[in-house]
């Protein structure tokens, strides 16, 4: 738990006539403009092993979503959307799997 007074908790907030607000525009979670399947195709095309991936708390994307474009999506039970920062030995541990799967 970091104090308000953390260079964090400036950077993050804006000081408005009546209160604070993020200082990041709130657009910036939505999805990413460019589609997906053809960034899954051009990944296919270059022999990428790619799989999507989501928490189970994931409050942007939920796995129904992502098996539209990778049957093989994978859902991390128990966390949210940034399981790279909340959990990094878990996605560790996933792509270290992953690797002896394809062989890499």
């Amino acid at each position: 738990m970091i104090g308000e007074d953390h260079r964090c908790v400036q950077a993050g907030l804006a000081d408005e006539v009546d209160g604070f607000r993020l200082a990041t525009d709130p657009k910036t979670t939505s999805v990413v403009h460019e589609p997906v399947a053809p960034l899954l195709a051009r990944a296919q095309a270059a022999g990428l092993p790619l799989r999507l991936s989501c928490g189970s708390e994931d409050r942007l994307v939920d796995i129904a979503s992502l098996k539209k474009w990778d049957d093989g999506a994978v859902v991390f039970q128990g966390y949210g959307h940034n399981v790279h920062i909340a959990a990094p030995v878990v996605l560790e541990a996933f792509l270290a799997q992953s690797a002896a799967k394809f062989g890499i």
